[in-house]
């Protein structure tokens, strides 16, 4: 499947917010070569990537405001929407900031774990034992590192993400 970026338009079919030039350009700003260019990834690698972060963002939050049209593929656009310091996003906007979350989600996604895979219990450590010091830990629990920078980024642009901004209703 290949990537229909949104652009602000409101695109029917868009599946990303991000295009891979875009995302190989947020990987080289932050000197990660390999990930950008190295034989390691393949551009079908990372555009997967790019899918599954989008994908996994939009159906994860309840985003501020509304849809800017009724067909367009992912959750922004929007009208009415704010960011954390209570500016108003504009309705053909895609926030910077929802774009760097959709990279380092992506990013994510390629160098810790795949997104939509479940950890396997059965491979995972449940203790340790050096010396005289033993630990144990549940092995339902993932012992991989929580990236949540993505979250932060994210702030204010869905509903509890700590604008400030609310929305008033007259009765």
């Amino acid at each position: 499947m290949g990537l229909v970026a949104e652009t602000g338009a409101g695109i029917s079919g868009a599946n990303t917010w991000v295009s891979l030039s875009e995302f190989v350009q947020y990987l080289l700003d932050r000197d990660d070569v390999e990930l950008a260019e190295g034989s390691t990834y393949t551009d079908e690698a990372r555009i997967g990537a790019l899918l599954y972060a989008a994908r996994d963002i939009d159906q994860s939050f309840g985003w501020r405001g509304y849809r800017s049209t009724t067909n367009q593929g992912l959750g922004f656009p929007r009208v009415g929407c704010y960011d954390k310091e209570g500016q108003l996003i504009a309705s053909t906007t895609i926030p910077e900031v929802l774009k760097e979350a959709q990279c380092e989600r992506a990013r994510e996604h390629l160098t810790v774990r795949k997104l939509n895979e479940p950890l396997d219990p059965t491979a995972e450590l449940s203790s340790l034992e050096v010396g005289p010091l033993a630990l144990e830990w549940d092995r339902e629990m993932s012992p991989l590192p929580k990236n949540d920078y993505y979250l932060k980024l994210l702030r204010g642009l869905y509903a509890g993400g700590g604008a400030g901004v609310r929305t008033l209703v007259r009765s």
